[in-house]
């Protein structure tokens, strides 16, 4: 079963049985991303207009007909850069990308290197497919479906990551305050704490931080409350539970965060997954 929440500039939609996976249909309107990231990837297709996002180090621009690719846990932001941008789009959990990759390259995520690609017959391909996951007839055509355009996505713009039982190297000390921050989410640390942990001065702690993530330590702690609000509200949480339980400090303030990094309001997100159960 799935679910649709239509908000003033976002057509939400929901499918708890196809994996988790989330359809948004979005609409600009002098609207503005902040920087944040996704648990899985976000993969969409320009309709009109024009947009600006930073993305892997670097700004870009995608106009109609464009494919925008953004990996998960990857910072990112947008906005329009000329009026009337629309797109849309899918979010993937990794389960569900680690399910296509097997077949196709075996163990390790997707890694898709350019942000976006130009590629207007497999752009129409993805809007299909969209507009099939949407109408939800036939499980099996969508399934079909799914595995044909995807893995012909992955094959023309995608790379493989490294096997993940390759050996990790040693942590950093950027790697152990972001491993104590994924761990402490609903913590209030102080950057003097982090800074112990990492064995540097919290003003150097901060700027190496933020070059190596993106995002400097505070706001990412915002986004990795945020992953958990949303892992919370789809185990049923309400978004009063959710905002307390992951560490926000009331309601009020994961609404303002989660508006400005989904597009859609805790409430509606709560809604879709309500109506799907």
């Amino acid at each position: 079963m799935d679910t649709t929440v239509p908000a003033c500039n976002a057509h939400f939609r929901y499918l708890k049985d196809f994996g988790g996976l989330e359809l948004l249909h979005y609409r600009y309107d002098g609207a503005v991303y902040s920087r944040h990231v996704h648990e899985g990837y976000a993969i969409h297709v320009i309709d009109s207009g024009i947009e600006r996002f930073h993305c892997l180090g670097a700004s870009h621009l995608a106009g109609p007909g464009d494919i925008v690719l953004v990996n998960a846990d990857t910072v990112h932001d947008g906005h329009e850069a000329a009026e009337g941008c629309r797109y849309r789009g899918f979010y993937p959990p990794t389960s569900l990308m680690d399910n296509l990759t097997r077949d196709i390259h075996g163990n390790g995520l997707p890694w898709f290197p350019q942000p976006v690609v130009r590629n207007p017959r497999l752009a129409e391909r993805l809007r299909g497919l969209i507009t099939l996951l949407g109408q939800n007839e036939s499980r099996l055509q969508c399934d079909s479906a799914w595995l044909e355009v995807m893995s012909d996505l992955l094959q023309q713009h995608g790379r493989q990551r490294l096997d993940v039982r390759a050996p990790a190297p040693a942590p950093t000390a950027i790697d152990r305050v972001r491993d104590y921050l994924d761990a402490h989410y609903a913590d209030n640390p102080s950057l003097a704490d982090l800074a112990r942990l990492a064995g540097l001065s919290p003003h150097y702690l901060n700027r190496l931080f933020q070059r190596q993530v993106g995002l400097p330590p505070h706001a990412y702690l915002v986004q990795r409350r945020l992953i958990r609000a949303r892992q919370l509200i789809r185990a049923g949480r309400s978004p009063l539970e959710a905002s307390l339980e992951s560490g926000f400090s009331d309601q009020s303030h994961l609404h303002r965060h989660f508006k400005r990094a989904q597009g859609l309001t805790p409430g509606q997100y709560h809604q879709a997954i309500t109506r799907a159960e």
